[in-house]
């Protein structure tokens, strides 16, 4: 089967004002975490909530320390992973796409 390799950053976060308080894994691709620390301001991304503001703080957080510590760094609390994503056909028969995110709304739908 053929797959897509890609990097990937993971980092754990614990939203501080978030109204329950849990460990969240925060994963994003090393090519996105490279671009927030290229921007010379922060970068425009379309939230799905506002209350979500706290994860693009992170990302952003997460950029600065990946580009000063990088993954390697015992300190850095930020691991590097590759993921290798199989290539799904177009044709294949699932109700939706498994190599993009499906909203709540979707998988609900397709149930």
């Amino acid at each position: 089967m053929e797959v897509e390799r890609a990097w990937y950053v993971l980092g754990l976060t614990f939203e501080k004002n978030a109204p329950f308080k849990k460990l969240r894994v925060q994963i994003v691709s090393e090519d996105l975490l490279l671009k927030f620390a290229s921007a010379e301001t922060s970068l425009d991304i379309d939230l799905e909530n506002p209350s979500h503001h706290e994860r693009k703080e992170t990302l952003e957080l997460m950029s600065s320390i990946y580009t000063n510590f990088g993954s390697n760094n015992p300190n850095s609390c930020l691991w590097k992973v590759e993921l290798a994503i199989p290539k799904i056909p177009k044709s294949y028969p699932y109700p939706f796409p498994l190599t993009s995110p499906a909203s709540a709304q979707d998988i609900k739908q397709n149930i």
